[in-house]
């Protein structure tokens, strides 16, 4: 178990080790791992044996870095919609994470997308290039916030009970 731990606190999902079990070694990497709810303890692990020659599917969190001039100069907020990418290449090109420099959202009109992701030419991300990884928002004015706690405020609309229809006598035929 603590070499286990060990290995996966150090390397992560997306790293390739040799696994000796009976005697017998394989590349593997950590395929699905559990984690005990109240003791955060590792509870299950799957491995899977892989080929160096065959791609591989990987999903690679995303890295937020550096400061986005709509944040510290404009007051906005940075909206990250996406957290991790599926890629595909040869194991000896997995990434652990795909580093995403938010410096260049400069507006609140600039996006970025996973078409904006660099990584090397080895590694396909197949996710939709078109989608949004992260943006900025822009504050809310003092009108949108009071509307909005004034519509807070409001109770939801109470709906009107519905009378339980009485059983009806049976006929006797």
């Amino acid at each position: 178990y603590h070499d286990l731990r060990k290995i996966y606190n150090k390397a992560g999902t997306n790293t390739i080790f040799e696994l000796v079990l009976d005697g017998k070694s394989a590349d593997v990497l950590i395929h699905d791992l559990q984690f005990d709810v109240l003791s955060n303890e590792i509870s299950h692990v799957d491995f899977m044996e892989i080929r160096m020659d065959k791609p591989v599917y990987a999903t690679v969190p995303l890295k937020f870095v550096g400061k986005s001039p709509a944040v510290s100069d404009l007051g906005g907020t940075l909206v990250h919609n996406r957290s991790e990418v599926e890629i595909k290449c040869l194991p000896k090109y997995l990434l652990h994470e795909i580093e995403v420099d938010v410096s260049v959202i400069v507006d609140f009109h600039t996006s970025i997308h996973i078409s904006d992701l660099i990584v090397s030419e080895h590694v396909h991300i197949i996710d939709n290039p078109e989608e949004v990884i992260a943006t900025v928002a822009a504050p809310k004015t003092e009108d949108e916030l009071a509307k909005e706690d004034a519509e807070g405020g409001k109770e939801p609309p109470k709906e009107e009970p519905v009378a339980a229809e009485a059983p009806k006598a049976k006929s006797k035929e």
